[in-house]
């Protein structure tokens, strides 16, 4: 491993570049639950599991999303806001074939601290088989953090691949999601101090994880009930307190009126996750959505 993490935070302590609360607001970026690294990988993952019906008409397809999130990491406590957004195009030759945009805007704040990170990427969805989906997409996040009167900035870049195989029963779907990519830090800036450097944080994360989908009925409306399970974990040594959570798991239960695991045209969908990781981390996610 050429780039270890343990010495990030005690390199730019010795160099002087910056302040221990700009030190704190750069260990945002990766490593976290709620650091920009995390959303990174978090929109890659959900761009490969939303699918949009190919039997359905043709013709580009609008999500819009609000995802609200609690979460307690290691004592401190963080709340966000998140306006996902996303384009996708299928091909007129075989409609299976999606390229999805996406554009995450976040607003957080953890010991008083406020936090805002734009996250874009662009997905290819590709079918192997009829059950079988790859998904390699590339992305790129940038976060900014007021942090003690200095703002520091900060862009992450990435490559990923995904695997999607569903199972398809006549009372249920089932989706096996496979995740690998590669995360790594460009330069940060603090301009208060004049400072320009780049921390070399080069993660690669797994992400695993299974969806279990079935038709229900709520209130005389048929509804499809997703349950998944998913885990996460950074597999580059974190050694430092700074990136002290090296996995962490998620439970959620989503409904919507799509059916089941093949979205239609437009859908509505609607959920809540629970998250547990590593050491003190554990919070709540919300989330409702509309595609069109």
């Amino acid at each position: 491993m050429t780039t270890n993490n343990k010495l990030k935070v005690s390199a730019l302590a010795i160099l002087g570049a910056l302040s221990c609360s700009s030190a704190q607001a750069l260990s945002t970026a990766a490593g976290e639950p709620d650091s920009l690294q995390s959303r990174l990988f978090a929109d890659d993952y959900e761009r490969a599991l939303t699918e949009v019906n190919a039997s359905e008409a043709a013709g580009p397809v609008i999500g819009v999303a609000l995802e609200l999130e609690r979460l307690k990491v290691n004592g401190r406590v963080s709340e966000s806001q998140t306006l996902p957004l996303s384009y996708t195009v299928r091909s007129d030759l075989d409609p299976r074939r999606q390229t999805t945009t996406s554009l995450r805007i976040t607003h957080a704040r953890s010991n008083a601290r406020d936090n805002y990170s734009y996250v874009t990427g662009v997905a290819f969805r590709r079918p192997m088989s009829d059950q079988w989906t790859v998904v390699p997409s590339v992305s790129f996040g940038y976060v900014e953090d007021g942090s003690g009167g200095t703002q520091v900035t900060g862009s992450i870049y990435a490559v990923n691949v995904a695997s999607i195989y569903k199972l398809r029963h006549r009372q249920f779907d089932v989706a096996i999601a496979n995740q690998l990519g590669h995360y790594r830090t460009r330069e940060f800036r603090g301009p208060g101090l004049g400072t320009t450097l780049n921390p070399q944080i080069n993660n690669t994360v797994m992400r695993n994880g299974v969806v279990v989908a079935m038709p229900t009925v709520i209130a005389g409306r048929k509804l499809s009930a997703e349950l998944g399970l998913t885990r996460t974990d950074i597999l580059t040594d974190h050694g430092d307190p700074s990136f002290a959570v090296d996995y962490y798991n998620e439970v959620s239960l989503t409904l919507g009126n799509n059916k089941r695991l093949a979205n239609a045209r437009s859908f509505l969908r609607g959920g809540i996750s629970y998250v547990d990781g590593q050491g003190d981390v554990h919070g709540l996610r919300v989330k409702l959505g509309y595609w069109f």
